[in-house]
């Protein structure tokens, strides 16, 4: 996880499995290399319904599209507008969609994730078998997926 200069990141162990205290924005990049390029997740634009994808990692936090947060709900909201978040659409495509609030939580689990420490995946809370993957090579448009456990994951 590479965390924002705002916030503070303790290292727990030798390793550095960073512990994050009071951080407010980070990037998801990927384990696995696409076309020997490191990546992270992000939107192709700001605006809602723009496709989730893989982009060469920038360790720049201006570049507010890579940046992300999560609120209590589990919800991955942009930096660049807080008021989106990555949201699972059809075909098992992500997509930012506008966030939901406390008073809608039955339709949460549809932009709802969770982050396992143990695997370093990120697994879709409506079906926890399904999880962030990505694409083998960024000629394939770039486009993340839900998707089962495979070598692709985050």
């Amino acid at each position: 996880i590479q965390v924002d200069d705002t916030s503070s990141v303790v290292a727990n162990d030798e390793d550095f499995v960073p512990f994050l205290a009071d951080a407010k924005y980070f990037q998801i990049h990927s384990l696995y290399e696409v076309d020997d390029t490191q990546v992270c997740l992000q939107p192709r634009s700001k605006q809602q319904g723009s496709t989730i994808v893989v982009r060469p990692y920038l360790n720049d936090s201006s570049r507010n599209l890579q940046w992300w947060t999560v609120d209590d709900f589990g919800q991955f909201r942009n930096k660049a507008d807080s008021d989106l978040c990555m949201t699972k659409a059809p075909e098992s495509k992500l997509k930012l969609k506008q966030c939901l609030e406390r008073a809608l939580t039955t339709k949460v689990a549809t932009s709802s994730f969770i982050y396992s420490y143990f695997t370093n995946q990120i697994h879709f809370a409506g079906n926890p078998l399904r999880i962030v993957t990505v694409p083998n090579n960024l000629e394939d448009s770039a486009i993340v997926r839900l998707g089962p456990n495979t070598e692709n994951s985050i």
